[in-house]
């Protein structure tokens, strides 16, 4: 769960801040529910509710700065699995055949 005042990453309208934690008449619901009162930090004046348990829009903590640069020197390291799980030539800079599957080469072609 997130606490009031943290930021967090929400789907694809980007870092929002939690803004309040309230319960709130869901509708067709029997109970309240617990939601997050969220203002987008690129959209101001904007807010948004979405319940705390939301299973339908991924919600995750902002990274930190110490995160983001060990993410940023593991790029390579994805990079070249990449290259070698999907046939991917930089030299070429291209793949070796359609949606990352390997291309049958001529004489193997021959045979079928």
């Amino acid at each position: 769960m997130f606490e009031i005042g943290e930021y967090i990453v929400y789907g694809n309208t980007g870092v929002c801040k939690v803004a309040e934690k309230t319960k709130m008449a869901a509708p067709g619901a029997k109970t309240d529910k617990l939601y997050y009162t969220l203002e987008p930090v690129y959209d101001k004046g904007c807010r948004l509710f979405t319940p705390v348990d939301n299973q339908k829009v991924k919600m995750r903590p902002v990274l930190t700065k110490k995160e983001a640069d060990e993410l940023i020197g593991k790029i390579k390291e994805y990079s070249a699995y990449a290259s070698e799980a999907f046939g991917y030539s930089p030299r070429k800079r291209r793949f070796d055949g359609g949606g990352g599957r390997p291309r049958l080469q001529k004489e193997q072609r021959a045979d079928l």
